[in-house]
């Protein structure tokens, strides 16, 4: 194969990593801004876009990782670096998250229309919480593996430490920063009124649709 078929195959690749972690940090930053507003069916259906998208640049992931992966080792076991194995466990777990997403979590959000994620249950949002933290860690756990020189010949006992600090500050970090953020939510009695869709597909609080119905 020639040099540069290599080359095109290595920048698909990184374009196909950028557009998912965009998609997946702009999918959480959307998240965390509207926090305690109501969803709406909207806010469902650009969340299901910016999913596609993910699973999409995922699946070139995938194709193209395979293909630079075939080019570096022919697939011989013994030439697969902690390095490299590392980040086929990183695009796995992205994948495993990508599909808890599309199967719990958006059809979670569909439900809680009309209800702001400050609103529900913890055992209902913590976990989703759990879910966007998790993609943050892996997608920058993969920019940081590609771009360092020092974790290109590291061993299991220098990636495993550096990432498993990584993991516990950012997946528990964003936990318990949103368990504190709904205790003093609920304590300060600031949270969203639950809303309600009229026949006409607009939002109103619950309160305010009572009185008028009265």
């Amino acid at each position: 194969m020639s040099q540069e078929v290599i080359d095109l195959i290595r920048i698909g690749h990184l374009v196909f990593f950028a557009l998912g972690m965009g998609a997946g940090l702009y999918f959480d930053l959307r998240s965390l801004r509207r926090i305690n507003t109501p969803f709406t069916n909207n806010d469902l259906a650009e969340f299901t876009r910016v999913h596609h998208i993910v699973f999409g640049a995922l699946l070139g992931l995938w194709v193209t990782g395979f293909m630079l992966l075939y080019i570096r080792t022919g697939f011989d076991l013994n030439a697969f670096t902690p390095k490299l194995q590392l980040k086929l466990i990183i695009v796995s777990a992205l994948s495993l998250n990508a599909a808890v997403i599309g199967t719990f979590v958006l059809p979670r959000v569909g439900r809680a229309v009309g209800k702001a994620a400050l609103d529900l249950p913890l055992r209902e949002v913590l976990p989703m919480t759990m879910s966007a933290s998790a993609s943050l860690f892996c997608w920058l756990s993969g920019l940081v593996l590609g771009a360092s020189v020092t974790f290109k010949t590291a061993g299991w006992a220098t990636l495993g430490s550096f990432f498993a600090a990584e993991f516990v500050v950012i997946v528990f970090g964003a936990s318990g920063g949103f368990l504190i953020l709904h205790a003093v939510m609920r304590r300060r009695g600031s949270l969203s009124k639950p809303m309600a869709l009229t026949p006409e597909g607009q939002l109103t609080q619950e309160g305010s649709r009572q009185r008028s119905a009265r």
